[in-house]
Parts: structure tokens; sequence; C-alpha cells
């Protein structure tokens, strides 16, 4: 991981000067110690260049586990100097679990790792008081312990809370909201919430949070305005305000980020038919703001996002990557010229919602979430993970010459057999958990990039059982069991795919009916399930336009 890097060059260059340096002329143990050292470097720098991807995937909260609780939402994260993950939570009480019903502030904390979690500790009791435990923010000291929350009850009133053992106990709740009178005269607001994901701590110490104000009762017509703190939160203070970009009547929810050129951006949810990111810039984080503008490189369907500074040169974005409505594609992307364009993509999560973002001590980074997989009819979130990565994962996971981002929805084992893979060619094995193999396949598509499934995942029922996007305009083909009929919905001509009467056949003389349909760059392409799951599963081949 990051900081780990030049501890392993320290400890590996101890281990030269004591067992590898006893020559006598002092010119021949100079080049022999150049040498040796530059031989450790470029092996652990290469080790850490070319690190393992890791992944890993934890439920952290469930309805089901609550009979008090209907709803998990508004997912808030951090991460303390002595590695201690805290997660923040609203939750609702039922039956829908809305913003305005009675809930509690609710936390859980992991030291190791995220494997395993305390129980549910609540920190701002609302639901006995019948009072709406109305959003929040973390945010957490660097270098220390110490946690701040920020929080309203009822959308009327604003608190700060802090923990100086990593969320164990708690102060007791100081009324804010005095501060927010000074913006009535630019925003006149009626309601006003702290927004959601983590607050920001600038490079001098200073405390920042930017909440959100409402001129209607409905939450509509609001905007972010920014308060900060000087003294660990025993005061705080009023700043500047954003105001929406021209075509959405909101900027809220907003996280911050400084850039490498020393301004902070600002990027937050609009409501607006471009469906995408409003962002805005400022020289000092607090005040200053630019009037927000659309991001078209980052689409959005009204939902809250984060971002989040990662090392040196790169910024975290995660959200529903979708230019609809619907809350789906959660990704976490990576930017390394000022968020002006995003290098590299994953796929985490089909329905999600909310998410945030934090990374720890050792460089792994943890994307919390909601999820709405289980929603009920009124499709609200019941149940909030963790998926915890390294950057690698992210950046260099099973990328073909124009396949990129893989993420299978099955979640059993068998995703893991799941593979991209390049030049497919007849003998090659054609699922990663069988022995099956290729034995005919039409010349054009012989050398191109394609997907290896599992069989297994025929069980698999839903609506999108593997996303990935390309490098390139692309034709998708489907390779799909012609034991099966009718064939799944999803591979229709109504969706836009064509059957081609072209064939793959394997070694046991299955056929396979290939399906054709074109994708454009950078979308991603979702596939639905197998359609039989007594039958073998299909292979996905792509060959780029030419």
């Amino acid at each position: 991981m990051k900081n780990l890097k030049g501890h392993a060059i320290n400890e590996m260059c101890k281990l030269i000067f004591i067992n590898n340096f006893n020559l006598t002329k002092e010119g021949e143990m100079i080049t022999q110690q150049k040498f040796c050292l530059w031989i450790i470097i470029v092996i652990v720098l290469g080790s850490q260049l070319f690190a393992d991807p890791f992944y890993m995937s934890v439920k952290v909260f469930d309805h089901s586990d609550y009979s008090k609780y209907a709803v998990f939402k508004v997912p808030s994260i951090v991460c303390t100097a002595d590695n201690t993950i805290v997660i923040a939570v609203d939750a609702r009480s039922g039956p829908e679990g809305r913003d305005w019903h009675p809930s509690d502030g609710a936390i859980k904390r992991s030291q190791d790792g995220g494997k395993t979690w305390s129980q549910l500790q609540v920190v701002v009791d609302g639901i006995s008081k019948n009072q709406s435990f109305s959003d929040h923010r973390l945010i957490a000291e660097r270098g220390t312990n110490t946690v701040h929350m920020i929080y309203a009850i009822e959308y009327a009133k604003m608190y700060h809370i802090k923990s100086t053992d990593a969320g164990k106990t708690w102060s007791k709740p100081k009324e804010i909201t005095d501060i927010f009178k000074t913006y009535r005269d630019r925003w006149n607001w009626v309601v006003l919430a702290p927004g959601a994901g983590h607050g920001f701590q600038l490079h001098d110490g200073r405390l920042v949070c930017a909440p959100w104000i409402a001129k209607k009762r409905n939450h509509a017509e609001n905007t972010s305005v920014f308060i900060y703190s000087d003294d660990h939160g025993d005061t705080w203070h009023p700043g500047g305000i954003i105001f929406p970009a021209d075509g959405s009547e909101i900027f809220n929810e907003a996280t911050i980020v400084q850039l490498n050129s020393g301004k902070y951006l600002a990027n937050g949810r609009s409501f607006s038919k471009t469906k995408r990111r409003s962002i805005a810039y400022s020289d000092n984080g607090i005040d200053g703001w630019s009037k927000a503008e659309f991001d078209y490189n980052l689409p959005d369907p009204q939902c809250c996002a984060s971002i989040l500074r990662y090392d040196d040169k790169n910024i975290l974005f995660s959200n529903n990557d979708s230019r609809t409505k619907s809350r789906v594609n959660l990704t976490i992307k990576v930017s390394n010229d000022d968020c002006k364009s995003w290098y590299a993509a994953k796929r985490l999560w089909n329905k999600a919602g909310y998410s945030d973002i934090a990374v720890d001590n050792e460089g792994f980074i943890y994307v919390y979430h909601d999820d709405w997989t289980l929603g009920n009819v009124n499709a609200r979130p019941n149940r909030q993970w963790i998926q915890k990565m390294n950057l690698e994962f992210i950046t260099g996971v099973e990328t073909g010459k124009v396949i990129r981002n893989l993420f299978v929805d099955d979640r059993a084992e068998h995703a893991n057999f799941w593979s991209i893979q390049q030049n497919i060619q007849k003998g090659d094995m054609q699922y990663g958990d069988r022995t099956s193999t290729i034995v005919s396949i039409p010349e054009h598509l012989v050398g191109q990039d394609w997907i290896r499934t599992a069989n297994d995942s025929r069980h698999w029922t839903g609506e999108s059982l593997v996303s990935f996007n390309t490098s390139k305009d692309s034709y998708i083909y489907i390779a799909h069991s012609d034991a099966i009929s009718p064939k799944p919905v999803w591979l229709s001509i109504d969706n836009g795919w064509t059957d081609t009467g072209e064939d793959l056949i394997n070694d046991e003389s299955k056929k396979f009916s290939l399906f054709v349909k074109k994708y454009e760059r950078g979308t991603f392409d979702v596939i639905g399930e197998n359609g039989g799951i007594g039958q073998d599963m299909f292979t996905i081949i792509v060959k780029p336009v030419e």
C-alpha cells in the first residue's frame, strides 16, 4: 500500500548494509552498495506498482436484523489515526423510512480493516422522541482518533458532537443553528441539513462541512453553504454559499477536494435535464465559491456522490453512473488531472443509492453505500455494504485490448471464475469452472477480446448479471445456448440484439447461437441472466468497430 513502499525499501536497505557489504576496498564497497541497492529498489517498487488487485465485500447493515428499523440510509465513513473505521447512518423507522420519519443516528466501528464490525450504537436517539435524525456528516481529524459529527433534528436545528476515542464515546450535543441565520438574506431557507458523506479538513487543521439549506419544506430550491471550525469543533462559523448552476434548482450534498492547482473543488448533486453532477471552485475551500456549473464527464441520476483525494496524484469519485433517474451502476472512478477526466473506473454494484469513500492508513479504499436490491414497494434501501479494495483493483484489473471494468453480480462464489481474456482461439477453455473447450468459432471473431464466464452462473436470476465497458465503439457478441428457448427478454430484437446466424460450438457438440449488438465506447454494457438454469452459460466476445 502507499505508505508501506518506503518502509519496505528502508528495511531492505538495512539488510543490504548489514549482510552484504564487508569488502575491504572503499571504492568496491560503494559500487557494490549502489548496485545492490538499485536492484532492491527496483524489486520493491515494482512489486508495489504492480501489486495484486484486492477486493472484499461486507454487509454492515440489514433491516431484517433490527425490528426497530425499516431503512438504513445516508452512509458516512471515515478512518482514524489508529486505523479504526467509523461509519454512521440514518436508522429510520417504518414502514417506509422517509426523510421526515422518526429515526436514530447510529454508528458502527471496525478495527480489523472492515472484516468485522461492532454492534449498532445509537449516538443520537430520535425515535423515542418522535424526531427525525436528519442526515449527518463525519469529519476525522488527521493524526488523531477524533471524529466529529454534524447532524440535524427535524430539518430545523443543527448540532455538533465529537468523539476523541475513534467513536467509542461521544460528547454531549451542542446546537450550532444560529450560524445559519446569516445566509437568509442570500437564500431564505426554511429547512436545513448537513447533507451526506464526509466533511473535510484543510491543511492548516480547519474543519469544513457543507450543509444545505432549502426554501421549501419539501427540500426544493436548496443549495450548499459552508461552515468551519478553527478550534477542533468547539465553535463553528459561517462561510460562503454556492448558487446552483443555470438549469438546476439545487446544488446540495456537496463534498470537497483540494486540487493539485491549490484550488478547492466542490462536487454536488443537481436536478436538471442534463443528468450530470455540478461543480464549483474556491481558492480557500470556505468562501468565494464560483457559481456552479455542470460537469459533463460525470453522469448522475440526481443522487448523492462522494469525492476524496487518494494520494498526491489520484482523486477518487463514487456515484451511480446513470444517465437516467435510476440509481444503478455504482461506480468508483480515478482522476490524475484535477478531475478534468477519469482514467479508470470500476463498477461495484447494480442497484445502489448514496455512497461515501474513505482511505485507511494502508491505502485501502472503502466505498460505503446503500443497497436497493431488495427494496420494498417504495424502493427504499434496506441494506448497506462496504466495498473494500486497493487502487490496483480499480486501475489494473483484468483489462483486455478493449474490454474494461468487468463486474459480475453473481453473489455466489461463481463470480470468481469469470475473467477477461484476449485473443480467443479454437481450443480455449470456454468456462472458468469447467473444462469444455471451444472447437468452432467464426473466423472474423478469432483473436478478439472475450469474457470467460462461469457455467454455474446459469443459476443466477435477475436483471443484471454482468456489466463492462469498452475503450472503443464495439460489437458485443453473445454466444447463447441453442437448448434455451425462448431466449431471455434482454436478448431480444426489441432491445437491439440481432441473431447473426453464426454459431460457437464446444467439444461436447453443444451449439451456441451468436447474437450481436453495437455499443458506444465507455458505455456500461449490462447483460442479464442466462435464461436457462439447467443449460450451459453464454460466452461474450467483443469486436471493435473498424
